[in-house]
């Protein structure tokens, strides 16, 4: 078959299988692996990255977060791990195919982050130790903690603080007529001078603002109005500021 080129695809599905089968790791880590296989072959399969040693790599990364994250007394602890589980999958896969962009600011630890050539919005919940740790092998579990805790500030919350305009905003600005970005953006300024947000907020508001610059809105908010509601809304709070605010 001269001149034809020849293009093998393993079975995917059944090799990982048993790749998390023989693996030495936890028993309870290899059933939420079990269960997560559909998601694994078809995000590799997205990405034409149809590659078993990153499958090995993500096994030894995931089995050290996990050892971490369930020591952690939290009520999120069993969704901030599935989360976790995902999100590492994507950043080992886009790291070993050449893909992955590190685009997190000074002292930033999370939010709203392009980690791939080929992510068109970002992921809304990016976690800096997770990419750290894939790509340079720094891992810190009291900064894990700081990052669950975060997590459950933002999703363990009553319906009545989702409906928060800067919580519209973050989910489904890409969607959004121009009018509706501002009406929120509006909102969002007045809901800050009112100290309604959490602080741990306020390091996910930056980034978003930043990205919606990117896309032509023209920004009074984020460098004159927005810093300033911003800063005084931090002066007012005692709470401890786990990340840098720029």
């Amino acid at each position: 078959m001269i001149g034809i080129t020849l293009y093998f695809y393993p079975d995917l599905e059944k090799i990982i299988q048993a790749l998390i089968h023989k693996s030495s790791i936890n028993i309870d880590l290899k059933n939420l692996l079990r269960n997560n296989v559909d998601f694994f072959v078809k995000y590799m399969d997205d990405v034409n990255h149809l590659n078993l040693r990153t499958f090995q790599f993500f096994l030894s990364k995931i089995e050290h977060l996990y050892n971490i994250i369930i020591e952690i007394e939290n009520q999120a602890q069993a969704a901030f791990f599935n989360y976790i589980l995902h999100y590492c999958f994507k950043i080992c896969v886009n790291h070993r195919a050449g893909n992955l962009l590190y685009c997190w600011e000074r002292n930033q630890e999370y939010g709203n982050i392009k980690f791939s050539k080929l992510d068109i919005f970002g992921s809304s919940s990016a976690f800096r130790f997770v990419d750290d740790f894939v790509v340079d092998s720094i891992l810190d579990s009291k900064r894990v903690q700081r990052m669950m805790e975060v997590y459950e500030a933002e999703f363990f919350l009553s319906k009545s603080e989702y409906e928060m305009p800067f919580r519209k905003l973050e989910s489904s600005w890409y969607i959004l007529q121009d009018r509706e970005i501002e009406k929120y953006l509006e909102e969002t300024l007045d809901d800050l001078s009112k100290n309604e947000y959490k602080i741990v907020e306020y390091a996910r508001m930056i980034p978003l603002m930043l990205r919606l610059e990117k896309i032509g809105f023209s920004f009074h908010y984020c460098k004159d109005r927005f810093s300033i509601t911003l800063h005084e809304g931090i002066r007012g709070k005692n709470d401890r500021l786990a990340y840098a605010i720029y």
